[in-house]
């Protein structure tokens, strides 16, 4: 797969979960990594609808 820029998708102004939810369903993923910090505003509800399985990653460790 190409990488792709997320602004060349067009998605305008949105809410963090709106804009994140938008990104994953461009690319076809099931599944979003975000930061632990991001729990503050992350709606883990309109991810479920979605079908996107939210993921939290503590920062500065190393994925495995």
């Amino acid at each position: 797969m190409e990488p792709v820029v997320a602004s060349t998708l067009r998605l305008g102004s949105m809410d963090p979960t709106d804009r994140h939810v938008a990104l994953c369903r461009a690319m076809g993923a099931n599944t979003y990594l975000s930061g632990q910090g991001a729990a503050a505003y992350n709606d883990e509800a309109r991810f479920r609808e979605a079908g996107i399985d939210l993921v939290y990653h503590a920062s500065g460790g190393r994925l495995e």
